[in-house]
């Protein structure tokens, strides 16, 4: 539960690379998030099909982690309460390691350019 707020805030230090708020309040929102939904899902059943256990793990860890962080961030439109998602012990373990992912990759970018 403390996690959340501190995701949120972390989103919005970010810079705005499109407008996701115009996007979800469009006409189209419920197509766009209806979209979002099954790439997701199609991104899970992929990561079924790996033969590698191993990889199978991860990619569906990150899969997983990419899926909870749009739900948190871009939650659906028809949610009719101001509350912040409820998310499982499963969902938060996922997320938390996704963004572990993301950081060090990003971090190993900025190495890297800094060593060219």
């Amino acid at each position: 539960e403390a996690l959340l707020p501190e995701v949120r805030r972390f989103a919005s230090s970010c810079p705005k690379t499109f407008a996701e708020d115009d996007l979800f309040a469009s006409p189209v929102a419920d197509d766009a998030w209806a979209e979002i939904q099954r790439r997701s899902e199609h991104m899970a059943e992929i990561m079924r099909c790996v033969g590698c256990d191993r990889c199978k793990l991860w990619g569906t860890m990150q899969t997983q982690g990419l899926a909870v962080a749009l739900r948190v961030l871009f939650e659906s439109p028809r949610a009719d309460s101001p509350a912040p998602p409820q998310l499982t012990r499963q969902e938060a373990v996922v997320l938390v390691h996704t963004l572990e992912r993301l950081s060090t990759s990003l971090q190993y970018l900025r190495e890297f350019r800094e060593m060219h």
